[in-house]
């Protein structure tokens, strides 16, 4: 299209990221990067990493959306972040399949579909991203179940009203939990004095999806802690290193740190939980807990109430209803997804034993980890103040 345009954009038009004036009805045309990998291709040439970069950046430039209020279409990676959508489609397509017979189930449920998560997850930890994946793949997985007890198991008059009312309460209950956490671990502001100038701090990048060079290059660790801070020469600045973060340029208070995901400082880092799509900190740390309790309890309530729905109490005959389940489409799908969020409360178990530990001597993930890489386990001695008083502080955030 023309490369020049006078004049304010119409809803449909933008500028690429190429400067020029396109129109989204021109989201197929001229696609010199996807052109040039085809012909290649066709010539039995490989392709390279940075080509797929330019055509998957070519792509999203072009998937717009109208926007009226001016400043022409939003590209919609700016809009939403395009990882809940995976966990959407995938899960439930997944489950369909482990229904189709026992040996898919072992396979998908056990091999696949961890297998996938984890290498995913290990890509997210390479490059620092922050990905809303791991969250829409939680609550995918928690709506999916209570889905199929309304649609399927309720119906059939197999729970009573009150345990229905009563799941129900508890699938509401995990959502107030989940957004309190979202809210936020509290933030590390800094007032500077008016007789100085001072660095501000640096702000978040509101990309979707954004890495941070910065961090990146600044910071040695995921969440870092302020005694792997950069060292900085004396007087450079007007406060230690023990407390100064460098990436964000202001002072910190005790046992805060700065997470490379996020780009801020929080007070007292626990841990960036990608599956919540936030940090963990002083602020929001209880609500955690609380989430993770409601999780498992509403996983292995409504996991084996499913499986004692469909197989009685007759344990002995439980292997064999188990392959006779797969005879009705509509009964393996319950069971295989009983079977899967049996399996995820059980794992999120794992999560919240560890967590009730640290909390039980007083100490973060963060700093348990660092401690072990940096030989200053004895350090964490100092913070542990006794089972009930840590339990106290805690339960009534009365947190350093």
């Amino acid at each position: 299209m023309d490369d020049s345009k006078d004049g304010p954009l119409c809803c449909c038009e933008y500028i690429n990221h190429n400067g020029e004036s396109s129109h989204i009805l021109a989201i197929c045309c001229d696609c010199e990067d996807l052109d040039g990998a085809c012909d290649s291709l066709l010539k039995g040439e490989a392709i390279g990493d940075e080509t797929v970069n330019l055509i998957s950046e070519d792509v999203l430039d072009r998937i717009r959306i109208p926007n009226p209020f001016g400043g022409g279409a939003k590209r919609i990676d700016h809009i939403l972040d395009l990882t809940i959508f995976p966990p959407i489609l995938c899960l439930p397509l997944g489950i369909y399949v482990s229904a189709l017979n026992p040996v898919l189930t072992l396979i998908v449920c056990f091999v696949v579909a961890p297998l996938s998560i984890y290498w995913y997850y290990r890509k997210v930890l390479k490059h620092r991203k922050r990905t809303q994946f791991f969250m829409s793949w939680a609550l995918t997985s928690f709506a999916s179940m209570y889905t199929l007890m309304v649609l399927v198991i309720y119906p059939e008059d197999v729970i009573s009203q009150p345990e229905f009312a009563a799941m129900t309460l508890l699938f509401v209950f995990f959502h107030v939990c989940f957004f309190n956490t979202k809210r936020g671990a509290g933030s590390v502001t800094y007032d500077p004095p008016s007789n100085g100038i001072k660095s501000k701090p640096k702000q978040p990048s509101r990309k979707r999806n954004h890495v941070n060079l910065d961090s990146q290059l600044q910071e040695p660790s995921f969440c870092q802690d302020h005694h792997e801070a950069v060292s900085i020469t004396e007087g450079d600045q007007p406060h230690s290193t023990e407390n100064w973060c460098q990436v964000c340029q202001i002072p910190r208070p005790p046992r805060a740190g700065h997470c490379r995901i996020c780009s801020r400082c929080f007070p007292r880092l626990d841990h960036h939980c990608v599956w919540l799509d936030c940090c963990i900190g002083r602020e929001n740390h209880r609500s955690f807990i609380l989430c993770l309790l409601v999780f498992i309890l509403g996983c292995l309530w409504g996991s084996l109430r499913v499986i004692v729905i469909l197989f009685g109490g007759d344990e002995e005959e439980f292997l064999p209803m188990c392959l006779e389940v797969y005879a009705s489409r509509t009964s393996a799908i319950v069971f295989v997804s009983s079977l899967y969020v049996l399996g995820s409360g059980i794992s999120v178990t794992s999560l919240l034993l560890h967590q009730v530990w640290l909390i039980s001597h007083n100490w973060t993930f963060r700093e348990r980890r660092l401690a072990k890489v940096t030989n200053s386990e004895s350090r964490l001695s100092e913070l542990d103040k006794g089972f009930f008083k840590n339990w106290q502080n805690f339960l009534f955030g009365n947190l350093e």
